[in-house]
């Protein structure tokens, strides 16, 4: 019988949560979902702790051990592993609430659309909140008619599932070797999308404010690279992209924006790295494959309203440009 649901759990050092991510998949419909947990070389335990489910729990839980690839080589191994319908990524450092996955379970039993939405949870040390979408409930809809809505451009991965064949349907890999990847994962699929159903539950819950995890400003300097190879990665995939609606067409550019204002801010702002030669890299790409991105991004402004002037188009026109020098140490004074 073919699983309902399968889950790619991508596992680097996670001994100290893996047990909590795979508890809350303990549900009394097991029998309809498959977990893949990919061992991405890990030093730790958590090939231990993942082969205890696998052995209590042979025909839910799958524990595939392999060399140390990165996050996307996780998604990629359990994309050709899977056999379930639909298809959710769950980080190993994060899990589902156990009572939402049961209703979850159910309710998709019933839906044959392209993508399922949920809501999810964002957990921080001392506080939590819900993160919801402002979709109708229940109803399924026509993903392009969504778009028309700004109000849905901000999907995570954590809102989302895919049908299986949907993603065998596009030959969907994620970038090997980097991190920051899981922002593929609710791009290029969405070409592809052309129903949707909202399940109104907060179903995942992500952590954040964890010393080590992608998200932390340590782990972020040291691989903030890994966010101009991946945003490279994607203006190269829109090049490709053939007769998707305009609509969905101009949340993924949104998406693109939204990447490479977060880029140029903390290289040119943050960092005032304004030589960096990866930077000019990215730019480089923008210019020569996606025009209209490229003058979007030289008018966004560095802050309004006391520092209007379009910075990244005066540093395209002078990296050491005194204006802009002047207008940084303005603007990192004031912040």
């Amino acid at each position: 019988m073919q699983k309902l649901l399968s889950i790619i759990i991508p596992t680097y050092n996670m001994e100290n949560y893996l047990e909590a991510c795979l508890d809350s998949l303990l549900t009394d419909n097991m029998s309809l979902i498959e977990v893949l947990v990919i061992n991405d070389g890990s030093q730790d335990a958590s090939y231990d702790i993942a082969k205890k489910y696998g052995d209590k729990y042979p025909d839910t839980f799958v524990v595939i051990d392999k060399g140390n690839g990165n996050y996307g080589s996780c998604v990629n191994v359990g994309l050709r592993r899977a056999t379930g319908k639909y298809i959710k990524v769950l980080d190993a450092d994060d899990c589902f609430n156990t009572r939402v996955f049961e209703a979850y379970l159910n309710y998709i039993k019933e839906c044959d659309t392209d993508m399922v939405i949920s809501d999810y949870v964002k957990v921080y040390p001392e506080f939590e909140t819900i993160v919801s979408c402002d979709i109708p409930e229940n109803n399924i809809v026509d993903f392009r008619e969504l778009c028309k809505d700004n109000n849905i451009w901000n999907l995570w991965m954590h809102n989302v599932a895919y049908k299986r064949e949907l993603l065998l349907g596009i030959d969907y890999k994620q970038t090997e070797g980097i991190s920051y990847t899981d922002q593929e994962w609710i791009f290029s699929p969405f070409t592809e999308v052309k129903t949707a159903i909202y399940f109104k539950l907060p179903l995942y819950r992500y952590t954040l404010g964890r010393e080590g995890q992608t998200m932390s400003s340590a782990f972020s300097d040291k691989h903030f690279r890994d966010n101009i190879v991946c945003t490279c990665n994607m203006i190269e995939q829109a090049c490709h992209f053939n007769n998707v609606p305009d609509d969905i067409m101009n949340m993924l550019n949104y998406k693109l924006l939204k990447r490479c204002r977060f880029i140029f801010r903390t290289y040119i702002l943050k960092r005032q790295a304004i030589n960096d030669k990866d930077l000019d890299m990215l730019d480089n790409k923008i210019k020569s494959l996606n025009f209209n991105l490229y003058k979007a991004t030289g008018n966004l402004p560095m802050s309004m309203p006391l520092f209007p002037i379009k910075y990244i188009s005066v540093w395209r026109k002078n990296h050491n440009s005194r204006w802009l020098r002047l207008n940084i140490s303005m603007y990192k004074f004031l912040h």
